[in-house]
Protein backbone atom coordinates (compact mmCIF):
# COMPACT_ATOMS: atom_id res chain seq x y z
CA UNK A 1 0.00 0.00 0.00
CA UNK A 2 2.94 2.64 0.48
CA UNK A 3 4.06 2.09 -2.70
CA UNK A 4 0.82 3.20 -4.22
CA UNK A 5 0.95 6.26 -1.72
CA UNK A 6 4.34 6.74 -2.92
CA UNK A 7 2.97 6.84 -6.39
CA UNK A 8 0.22 9.47 -5.14
CA UNK A 9 2.87 11.73 -3.76
CA UNK A 10 4.29 12.31 -7.04
CA UNK A 11 2.64 15.60 -8.18
CA UNK A 12 3.09 16.90 -4.97
CA UNK A 13 6.64 17.47 -4.87
CA UNK A 14 7.42 20.44 -6.94
CA UNK A 15 10.92 18.98 -8.55
CA UNK A 16 9.43 16.19 -9.52
CA UNK A 17 6.34 17.35 -11.20
CA UNK A 18 8.65 19.71 -13.12
CA UNK A 19 10.97 16.67 -14.21
CA UNK A 20 7.79 14.65 -14.85
CA UNK A 21 6.05 17.65 -17.27
CA UNK A 22 9.66 18.04 -19.00
CA UNK A 23 10.00 14.61 -19.96
CA UNK A 24 6.36 14.13 -20.91
CA UNK A 25 6.48 17.18 -23.31
CA UNK A 26 10.10 15.90 -24.88
CA UNK A 27 8.39 12.52 -25.67
CA UNK A 28 5.79 14.81 -27.21
CA UNK A 29 7.98 16.70 -29.14
CA UNK A 30 9.99 13.68 -30.14
CA UNK A 31 6.35 11.89 -31.28
CA UNK A 32 4.97 14.79 -33.23
CA UNK A 33 8.54 15.17 -35.31
CA UNK A 34 8.11 11.73 -36.25
CA UNK A 35 5.36 12.48 -38.25
CA UNK A 36 7.22 15.40 -40.13
CA UNK A 37 8.66 14.41 -43.31
CA UNK A 38 11.89 15.38 -44.31
CA UNK A 39 11.76 17.82 -47.32
CA UNK A 40 11.45 16.73 -50.68
CA UNK A 41 11.35 13.20 -49.80
CA UNK A 42 8.15 10.71 -51.33
CA UNK A 43 6.86 9.36 -48.81
CA UNK A 44 5.20 7.22 -50.89
CA UNK A 45 8.02 5.94 -52.06
CA UNK A 46 9.32 4.89 -48.73
CA UNK A 47 6.10 3.24 -47.80
CA UNK A 48 7.10 0.54 -51.14
CA UNK A 49 10.35 0.21 -49.61
CA UNK A 50 9.54 -0.27 -46.20
CA UNK A 51 7.06 -2.94 -47.41
CA UNK A 52 9.31 -5.17 -49.72
CA UNK A 53 11.84 -5.17 -46.58
CA UNK A 54 8.96 -6.19 -44.10
CA UNK A 55 11.09 -8.44 -41.60
CA UNK A 56 13.94 -7.55 -43.12
CA UNK A 57 17.04 -5.02 -41.21
CA UNK A 58 15.15 -1.98 -42.19
CA UNK A 59 12.30 -3.02 -40.39
CA UNK A 60 14.36 -3.52 -37.38
CA UNK A 61 15.69 -0.21 -37.61
CA UNK A 62 12.34 1.31 -37.81
CA UNK A 63 11.52 -0.21 -35.13
CA UNK A 64 14.00 0.77 -32.96
CA UNK A 65 13.89 4.49 -34.00
CA UNK A 66 9.50 4.49 -33.19
CA UNK A 67 8.30 4.01 -36.92
CA UNK A 68 10.63 7.08 -37.20
CA UNK A 69 12.61 5.61 -40.42
CA UNK A 70 9.32 4.57 -42.42
CA UNK A 71 8.01 7.89 -42.61
CA UNK A 72 11.29 9.64 -43.23
CA UNK A 73 10.92 11.71 -40.56
CA UNK A 74 13.23 14.55 -39.13
CA UNK A 75 14.24 12.92 -36.35
CA UNK A 76 14.70 9.05 -37.71
CA UNK A 77 18.65 9.23 -36.74
CA UNK A 78 18.06 9.82 -33.53
CA UNK A 79 20.87 10.12 -31.08
CA UNK A 80 22.43 7.28 -33.11
CA UNK A 81 25.18 9.40 -34.21
CA UNK A 82 26.42 10.66 -31.53
CA UNK A 83 26.43 7.19 -29.92
CA UNK A 84 28.18 5.88 -32.91
CA UNK A 85 30.75 8.66 -32.70
CA UNK A 86 31.53 8.02 -29.03
CA UNK A 87 31.71 4.15 -29.52
CA UNK A 88 34.18 4.65 -32.43
CA UNK A 89 36.47 7.15 -29.59
CA UNK A 90 36.87 3.95 -27.24
CA UNK A 91 39.23 1.79 -29.16
CA UNK A 92 40.74 4.58 -30.83
CA UNK A 93 41.51 5.91 -27.50
CA UNK A 94 42.77 2.30 -26.16
CA UNK A 95 44.65 1.47 -29.26
CA UNK A 96 46.86 5.19 -28.97
CA UNK A 97 47.40 4.50 -24.93
CA UNK A 98 44.90 7.03 -23.61
CA UNK A 99 43.65 5.66 -20.23
CA UNK A 100 40.59 3.88 -19.55
CA UNK A 101 37.04 5.92 -19.72
CA UNK A 102 35.88 5.96 -16.24
CA UNK A 103 33.30 8.50 -14.73
CA UNK A 104 36.69 10.25 -12.97
CA UNK A 105 38.88 10.52 -16.53
CA UNK A 106 35.24 12.28 -17.98
CA UNK A 107 35.58 15.30 -15.59
CA UNK A 108 39.29 15.42 -16.73
CA UNK A 109 40.34 17.43 -19.26
CA UNK A 110 41.23 14.36 -21.33
CA UNK A 111 37.25 13.87 -21.00
CA UNK A 112 36.50 17.30 -21.75
CA UNK A 113 38.75 16.64 -25.08
CA UNK A 114 37.22 13.48 -25.92
CA UNK A 115 33.80 14.53 -26.35
CA UNK A 116 34.70 17.47 -28.04
CA UNK A 117 36.10 14.97 -30.42
CA UNK A 118 32.89 12.83 -30.42
CA UNK A 119 30.60 15.94 -31.01
CA UNK A 120 32.82 17.10 -34.00
CA UNK A 121 32.70 13.53 -35.47
CA UNK A 122 28.79 13.62 -35.49
CA UNK A 123 28.54 17.06 -36.64
CA UNK A 124 31.00 15.72 -39.43
CA UNK A 125 28.92 12.66 -40.58
CA UNK A 126 25.35 14.26 -40.46
CA UNK A 127 24.06 15.17 -37.44
CA UNK A 128 20.22 14.71 -37.34
CA UNK A 129 18.39 18.15 -37.21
Amino acid sequence: MSALSAFANIGKVPELRRRIIFTVMLLAVYRIGVFVTIPGVDRTVMNAVMHKQAGGILSLFNMFSGGALGNLSIFALGIMPYVSASIILHPVGAASGAQAVSPSALQSEEGRQARVYSKALVEENGKPS
